[in-house]
């Protein structure tokens, strides 16, 4: 099975791939959980748009508070791979 790695050269990845920028991407999530550092409100990310075990751990690991999912094969797929 096709497991692309961070940092493979885009000629390597099979199409469709999610590329994502990671210092953009780290940039975006510590500015959301600084905004909300200090209040009583808590970022749960909803998984069904993470589209990502690795990215939905940032996202963890970032705030903490938890995740949502919808549908029970959403969190099938994120159970213990992301916390």
């Amino acid at each position: 099975m096709y497991h692309p790695q961070v940092g493979d050269p885009l000629d390597a990845l099979d199409t469709p791939s999610m590329i994502v920028d990671l210092t953009l991407m780290e940039g975006n999530i510590a500015r959301l959980m600084g905004r909300f550092q200090g209040t009583k409100i808590h970022v749960r990310p909803h998984l069904k748009t993470v589209k990502s075990p690795k990215l939905a751990h940032k996202l963890l690991a970032a705030g903490k508070a938890g995740a949502a999912c919808h549908a029970g094969a959403t969190a099938s797929t994120y159970q213990g791979r992301c916390g």
